[in-house]
């Protein structure tokens, strides 16, 4: 459970949404963190997160009194991905340049808490964060809710014709397979939806779209 509640401010606009990990509401106290926070809810790699999840104690040099910092986000990854539990810090960029002697000695005490624990700190930025992936992943969620009366033989069908290939395309895999542009665009959302259940294989690095190369995800 968070540690410090997320209150709406004058210069933050927060939200939260169903974390899928846990089945919680999870709070995004910034558009950029809210985008973090879907990413990581999106990732087959993860298998636990929450927002202000722990509370760090640390003193400024030459002071008596004991300060407090909240860092973002507790990710815990699934055992097979080699990863380890790591405390994200979710800032704009221009805001890190603008306050890093504020942040610094928070920073270098989120560190220390770490290693203790076994984790790792992580700060994420709109560059890390706002990527080609992330558009792909927000597109593709769009379909993920959805399903079609003929999604079973669609789904086979896919999934036969692309396991007698090396790869293919969108454009290209369901032209070959149905042959009025109603299947075709009846075929689409499914074949977006095995994208986004991993069923098939993308790069999520590059724009999708209907020229991309897809293949049978490899087990």
């Amino acid at each position: 459970m968070p540690v410090r509640k997320i209150k709406p401010g004058r210069f933050n606009t927060t939200s939260s949404f169903r974390n899928s990990k846990t089945d919680m509401e999870v709070q995004a106290e910034s558009t950029l963190e809210a985008d973090f926070l879907f990413s990581v809810d999106q990732d087959p790699t993860v298998e636990w997160y929450d927002a202000q999840p722990v509370k760090i104690t640390y003193r400024l040099l030459g002071e008596e009194r004991e300060r407090t910092y909240t860092p973002d986000v507790l990710v815990r990854y699934k055992a097979e991905s080699g990863k380890k539990p790591t405390l994200y810090e979710v800032k704009f960029r221009s805001d890190l340049k603008k306050s890093w002697s504020e942040l610094k000695p928070k920073f270098k005490a989120a560190i220390a808490a770490c290693k203790t624990e076994g984790w790792k700190f992580k700060i994420v930025t709109e560059k890390e964060i706002r990527t080609t992936a992330l558009k792909n992943i927000e597109f593709l969620f769009h379909f993920s809710r959805t399903s079609s009366p003929v999604e079973a033989p669609m789904r086979s069908a896919i999934f036969k014709a692309l396991s007698s290939v090396d790869f293919s395309t969108p454009e290209e895999l369901l032209s070959t397979l149905f042959n009025t542009q109603i299947k075709r665009a009846e075929a689409l959302p499914v074949l977006w939806r095995m994208i986004y259940d991993g069923s098939i294989e993308v790069n999520m690095a590059l724009r999708l779209h209907m020229t991309s190369e897809i293949r049978l995800r490899r087990i």
